[in-house]
Parts: C-alpha cells; structure tokens; sequence
C-alpha cells in the first residue's frame, strides 16, 4: 500500500516507510502535561494526570499481541516481539486518557505503542516499576535498554493501530 489514507488516498508515494511513519504522527494527536512527563509514582491516583495508568496501557500492549499474531494485519512478527521486548524490560508507553477508543478502531492509543518501538523522541515512557520508575523518551529508552528501534514496512502502521485493542483491554480490566 503506497497511497494516503482518509481524505488524501488520492496520494501516492514510492516511500513506504516515511508513510508509516507519517500515519503515526498524524494520529498521535493527544495531550500530555508536564505531570505526565515528569518521574512521579506510577499510576493515576493523583488529579492532574492527563495519561491512561500503566496497567491499562500494558493489557493494550498484551491484547494487541495477541491480535496481531493471528496473521490478519500484514504486521512483522520482528513488530511482535518488539511489543512483548516494552513489557519484558519494563517499559510502558505514556498514553494520553482523552482520544479515539472505540470510534473507528483505537486510532489514537495504538499509535502511541507503535511510535514506542519506533524509538519516536516525542513518545514518552516509563521505565522501570513504581518507585525506581523513570520517564524518558522512546528513542532514550531503548538506547538504555540496548533495544533497536523498529522501522515498520507497507501497511505496518495502519496494522497496528487500526484494531480495538484499548477497548478490549479496557473491557477485561473491568471485569
């Protein structure tokens, strides 16, 4: 797939990566503030965080995984086992609370996954559990971790965020 997406399909490109990339940008459209950025406790229990809690952006993580390996969605088992390399080192992508769950799939909150494992510098992430947890930046992260960022192929990106993965999850948490 080498055109845009929604409104722009009319547009092609003979750079595929830079169009996943692209995708990704454009959806990573929430809000985060400083709180959110900063090395407070994980969780949500404060007033003033304007991110999902950690345990919700895990289960995203996991259920997105399990999507993925069926084989419907043109993603890399390389993509995969990046995800599962973010939960195994402690490493949970801060995800704004308010975006698109449920409305045309979970657009927002995967692409925030997605752009982890690409080591964007404009996705944060937690490092580390509760009291000895950090926030750095997605590209930070994973040079501390000694963790390659991943370059998504054709349809990668909309692979990945075009499913109901938050929802999913967020519907098994309650229960």
């Amino acid at each position: 797939v080498n055109t845009g997406f929604g409104g722009s399909t009319d547009s092609r490109t003979r750079d595929v990566t830079a169009l996943q990339r692209s995708l990704l940008k454009h959806t990573q459209s929430g809000i985060l503030v400083d709180i959110d950025k900063g090395d407070h406790p994980a969780g949500n229990e404060e007033l003033g965080f304007q991110s999902m809690p950690a345990a919700w952006v895990r289960a995203m993580m996991l259920v997105s995984c399990n999507t993925i390996t069926r084989g419907h969605s043109a993603v890399s088992l390389g993509v995969i086992e990046a995800i599962l390399k973010l939960i195994r080192n402690d490493f949970t992508p801060r995800i704004p609370l308010r975006g698109t769950i449920s409305a045309s799939g979970d657009l927002m909150p995967l692409s925030y996954i997605a752009g982890a494992i690409e080591g964007s510098p404009d996705i944060w992430i937690r490092t580390g559990k509760e009291a000895e947890s950090k926030i750095a930046s997605a590209k930070e992260a994973l040079e501390m971790a000694s963790l390659k960022p991943i370059t998504l192929g054709p349809k990668e990106g909309l692979g990945l965020i075009n499913g109901t993965a938050a929802s999913a999850a967020l519907a098994s948490l309650a229960f």
